[in-house]
């Protein structure tokens, strides 16, 4: 069986490398301002789906909160683990299947989201997350703004990063996003492709009401921002139960 395209490209040694670029100030940030947001108690527990290697996890966990991560990269929970202690538990496992518990808040977090090829395993998602979130719980998903990176998508693009060549070329297909990724180490050449699906607000918020929950909110950006559909740098939607 040919193993999923984010099941090769999340467990590579060069997707750290590549995306080593991101704000790591504005991601704690953003943390800092959504758990104010979010106004939890004390005792209060989250689920980081898809948290790569914790970096998200570990802010909230500072903040006093017990946290479980869970993500499909063997190599990034293993990066995870090593700040694990109690009250902060991280595992490897397939989003689509059922989660450890049930939590308070579910955060899927930084376009984490939309990868699967048929929307049934989309819904599978949304599907675990009504399962897991308690009756007044909050679901939290963070997505690019679609309509936005379509419209200014650049089409190629290389980068060198500690030596390693990396020539992207994105387009767009049936409503996908397709971005190739070559890369070129020394004598060795690799081949990726990141796939997400371009939902928009109307999509995503459809998507929730067919699982159970409601959007209630939307941000446009890390600082909190209105969400406008054409200008805003990203799309972060607040759900929960319908009833």
């Amino acid at each position: 069986m040919t193993t999923p395209w984010f099941a090769s490209w999340f467990d590579s040694p060069y997707y750290p490398v590549l995306y080593r670029h991101r704000d790591e100030k504005e991601a704690e940030s953003f943390i800092h301002r959504l758990i104010h947001e979010l106004n939890p108690k004390p005792e209060a527990t989250f689920l980081d789906l898809a948290c790569g290697r914790g970096r998200h996890s570990v802010t909230i966990h500072n903040m006093g909160y017990e946290v479980t991560g869970i993500d499909l990269s063997p190599s990034s929970i293993a990066d995870a683990n090593l700040h694990a202690t109690q009250g902060l538990l991280f595992e490897v496992q397939d989003m689509r299947e059922p989660f450890p518990g049930k939590f308070d808040f579910i955060l899927n977090l930084f376009t984490s989201f939309g990868y699967f090829a048929h929307e049934t395993d989309n819904m599978k998602v949304l599907g675990q997350v009504s399962e897991s979130l308690n009756p007044q719980g909050i679901f939290v998903l963070d997505f690019m703004n679609a309509t936005k990176v379509v419209a200014g998508l650049v089409a190629h693009e290389s980068k060198i990063i500690d030596d390693i060549v990396f020539i992207i070329r994105r387009r767009v297909e049936n409503g996908i996003i397709l971005k190739d990724i070559h890369v070129k180490d020394g004598s060795k050449t690799f081949d990726f492709q990141e796939r997400v699906q371009a939902l928009d607000h109307n999509q995503i918020s459809d998507m929730l009401e067919k699982s159970g929950l409601r959007a209630f909110k939307a941000w446009g950006d890390y600082q909190g921002g209105e969400y406008h559909a054409n200008s805003s740098d990203r799309l972060i939607i607040f759900a929960k139960h319908q009833n």
